[in-house]
């Protein structure tokens, strides 16, 4: 595959910046009238501002001006966004009270750093590692090009979708949908789909996995997970190497004199969330007309390829509007919220309003962000979105989790923002959990959890003790109302999950169904079960007639008797240089544990031993888990990896006066080593620069020396040094000797 026209503008994007760093660019002017003078400095490039609210009706307002709405500070009534200096005095002229964020607006010149995240190329690549590596429950699909590809086949990417299933179970399966970045500058979003890859195969941070989680395991079974990391990989990619805030992607075919270099309010393309027919160009404070505007909606309805791919994907996945399984999840930032349809501005909820709240609202228990409508809960009403056109066109239950505090959420080497995984972990779960039968009824029904059997493992034939709590948990906040219900039952199923109400029942505990948390037991006969690894399944039902999602434990029907593995550790460096290789072994404890036991790495490998490498600097895991007749265990190992000082390249004049001084400029090889990075010259100076000078005339030599973490690099220049009466008096000899 050939990025070459997309990189060309990202290597462009590092002079354009240098340029924006220098001095003034042209930007697109907004209409408006002859402006006084603002009363206080705004940079041409423009600024971050926070804008004072007298209502949140204002909202809308300000979008349709075009300001790029960054986030709402609800408690103060202030609106966090930029503008450019024309739009800055309109708005002061209107009578706004408007605040430059210094802090935030130098953020727009340089942008904070991302080593943490991963490139459009690597994280392409790592879904087909993933695939490579599982392909018994992994497919890869391209279901579409972005805008740069349509016009060149040798350029831009390849829209891909993974699809997660044991591919051994067939039929049809309710599918969880989960689509990111459409917006380029949202720099977390892909990052968390593609975690919950690992979290589904070989697992991720020493949780989750198939065949080591029953909870992944069941539902990798009996549900098809898609995953599409990038939407929109040509507009990322116009990001990573500038640190542009880039949002649309990249098509220039409508571009009226859009700024250039851009700014984070002022650019081409189109953005693919405001192209989705459902609505489209509902109203101008959704969407706008200005093509250089962050939220252009495009020339019509579905116009952009990436579009037009993601429309393709759902009617695939979901064909019949009259069939209620499924859900979608579209992942946006940068401020925390679980949107719900609609998202345009209609006056009227969505027919399934309360449903759609109950979900989102069991998903706060996990993160405790808000939940309703844009207009609910960021105050202006977008149209022309995915979710609206999944959930209009579709029929399927859609949301919009928002995720992170800022677009370019800070992440330092091994410092990844991991509580926004942690957060929404869990409801990608219960997404997939709730996917069928029917979402907008599971969601009402109680939880299962903690779930316990013994003896495990057991003999084939022999009964086993199950346990689980049952429990309605529900918030109950300014977004959230649905009362918690008492449970009236349960029910277990083996390997499979079946039709409400014919599974086999658990009894409570205390001998009466009636309270919100039950504590339930049944004795499961494993009559029939074939030696291995099974997993039992548990729901309840509540008070009000619902049966809730399952929940799963394994048991382990064993012939003979089996010893569990309860430790597996890694041997091997915990530091090593970019593209080094590291051998890591992996050791169970007991060492009698019962045999075979399986070691499955997070790169695919099987075995006691597997070989790792990096190219970039960074914190990474290494993973292995251990499977064996009655146990499934894991472990983690961090791995530093240090990209070293490998050259060095000076530049300056070689040639000098005496006395002339010499400014001297350095280079390291490759550009982005690992900071920090010393840089030492032979006259003592230290840093990118360094000024030379001679009292006489000489050879002398120019030395630096790089040093970080992992590396030292030298480099040696010559400079002849010449007497200034030579200079000055050689050419005119020379010309003397010419004319005799």
């Amino acid at each position: 595959m050939s990025y070459q026209r997309v990189m060309q503008r990202g290597l462009l994007a590092l002079g354009l910046l240098a340029a924006m760093l220098a001095g003034p660019r042209s930007v697109r002017a907004i209409p408006t009238d002859p402006p006084g003078p603002a009363p206080s400095p705004i940079p041409p490039e423009g600024a971050v501002v926070r804008i004072h609210l007298a209502s949140r009706e204002q909202v809308p307002l300000l979008a349709s001006l075009g300001v790029d709405i960054w986030r709402l500070e609800q408690e103060e009534m202030l609106l966090v966004g930029t503008v450019d200096a024309q739009l800055y005095r309109q708005l002061l002229k209107l009578g706004f009270f408007v605040e430059i964020d210094e802090e935030r607006t130098q953020q727009l010149l340089v942008p904070p750093g991302y080593p943490c995240y991963r490139t459009v190329e690597e994280i392409l690549d790592h879904m087909v590692a993933v695939s490579n590596a599982y392909p018994e429950l992994t497919e890869l699909y391209d279901y579409g090009d972005s805008w740069e590809k349509t016009q060149d086949p040798e350029q831009g990417y390849d829209i891909l979708a993974i699809r997660i299933t044991n591919e051994a179970i067939t039929g049809a399966k309710p599918v969880l949908l989960i689509v990111s970045t459409h917006h380029a500058r949202e720099m977390v979003v892909p990052e968390l789909p593609d975690f919950f890859i690992d979290y589904l195969t070989g697992g991720f941070r020493g949780e989750g996995g198939y065949g080591i989680d029953p909870d992944v395991t069941w539902l990798v079974d009996h549900r098809e997970i898609w995953i599409v990391p990038l939407v929109n990989p040509d507009g990322r990619k116009m990001v990573e190497p500038s640190g542009w805030w880039w949002r649309k992607n990249t098509n220039d075919t409508d571009n009226p004199g859009c700024a250039w270099p851009p700014t984070p309010y002022d650019h081409y393309g189109v953005d693919n969330n405001r192209n989705f027919p459902y609505m489209w160009a509902y109203d101008d404070s959704g969407s706008s007309s200005d093509p250089c505007v962050q939220g252009y909606r495009g020339v019509s309805p579905a116009s952009e390829p990436e579009t037009q791919a993601v429309m393709a994907l759902g009617n695939a996945l979901f064909p019949d509007p009259d069939d209620d399984t499924g859900i979608m999840m579209t992942l946006h930032s940068a401020v925390p919220a679980i949107l719900i349809p609609w998202s345009y501005a209609n006056p009227s909820p969505a027919p399934d309003d309360a449903a759609l709240r109950a979900i989102g609202c069991k998903w706060a228990t996990y993160n405790n962000y808000p939940v309703g409508r844009p207009g609910e809960v960021l105050w202006y009403y977008p149209n022309g979105t995915t979710d609206d056109w999944f959930y209009g066109e579709l029929d399927v239950a859609s949301f919009t989790p928002e995720i992170g505090d800022d677009f370019f959420e800070p992440c330092w080497g091994d410092e990844f923002p991991w509580d926004i995984w942690e957060d929404n972990l869990p409801t990608y779960i219960h997404a997939a959990k709730v996917a069928a039968p029917d979402p907008y009824l599971t969601v009402y029904g109680p939880d299962a959890h903690s779930l316990v059997v013994s003896p495990d493992p057991v003999a084939p034939g022999e009964p086993v003790q199950l346990s689980a709590t049952l429990e309605d948990i529900r918030l109950l906040n300014q977004y959230c109302d649905d009362q918690e219900q008492p449970v009236a039952g349960a029910e277990y199923f083996i390997d499979a999950p079946g039709a409400d109400g014919t599974g086999t029942p658990l009894v409570p505990y205390d001998g009466a169904w009636d309270e919100t948390a039950e504590l339930a037991e049944a004795t499961v006969d494993t009559t029939g079960l074939e030696l291995g690894t099974h997993y039992v399944l548990v729901h309840g039902l509540s008070d009000g007639g619902h049966w809730g999602p399952f929940t799963a434990v394994f048991v382990h029907v064993q012939g003979e008797p089996c010893e569990a593995v309860e430790e597996v550790q890694i041997d091997g460096p915990t530091f090593l240089l970019a593209e080094e290789t590291g051998v890591y072994t992996a050791t169970t404890l007991p060492i009698t544990a019962t045999q075979p036991v399986t070691l499955t790495w997070d790169n695919g490998t099987v075995g006691a031993t597997a070989a790792y490498s990096w190219t970039a600097d960074g914190v990474y895991t290494v993973t292995v888990a251990a499977l064996n007749a009655c146990s499934a265990v894991s472990a983690a190992l961090a791995v530093e990896v240090c990209q070293p000082v490998t050259g060095l390249e000076i530049t300056g004049p070689l040639t000098l006066t005496v006395g002339q001084a010499g400014v001297y400029a350095a280079a390291t090889i490759p550009l982005t080593p690992t900071l920090p990075v010393v840089l030492l010259w032979s006259n003592g100076t230290r840093g990118p620069q360094a000024i030379y000078s001679w009292g006489a005339a000489g050879i002398y030599t120019v030395s630096l020396r790089a040093s970080n973490a992992c590396g030292v690099a030298d480099r040696a220049l010559a400079v002849r040094v010449v007497s200034n009466l030579r200079m000055l008096y050689l050419p005119l000899l020379m010309r003397g000797f010419e004319s005799s």
